[in-house]
C-alpha cells in the first residue's frame, strides 16, 4: 500500500528500493527524502535542530544511516563553574 515503498499500482514509490518476492522495500538513505524508518536524510533534518531536540545549541547532522548525529550539539549550563560553548564566563 501507499507509504510502504510499493504503491497500489505495484510501482516503487519515490525514495524507496524494493527487492524479493514478496517485495521488501527500504528507504534509500542519501537521497534527501525521509521515508520508512529514516529520522533524517542528508541535509533534510525534518525541521529538527539541536534546540528542538533538547540541547541549547550546536549543529545537528544526519549520519550515513539516516539517523540524527547529535555529537556537535551542545548543552550550556550557566552556573556550573565551567565555561561551556556560548558562555563568556561562569563563576558558579
Amino acid at each position: 500500500g501507499a507509504g510502504d515503498g510499493c504503491d497500489a499500482g505495484c510501482a516503487v514509490e519515490s525514495g524507496w528500493t524494493c527487492a524479493g518476492t514478496p517485495s521488501t522495500c527500504t528507504g534509500i538513505c542519501g537521497d534527501s527524502m525521509i521515508v520508512g524508518g529514516e529520522s533524517c536524510d542528508g541535509s533534510n533534518l525534518a525541521g529538527q535542530s539541536c534546540t528542538s531536540r533538547g540541547f541549547t545549541g550546536g549543529t545537528l547532522r544526519c549520519d550515513g544511516a539516516c539517523a540524527f548525529d547529535e555529537s556537535l550539539c551542545t548543552t550550556t549550563t550557566c552556573g556550573n563553574s565551567v565555561i561551556d560553548a556560548g558562555e563568556e564566563c561562569d563563576d558558579g
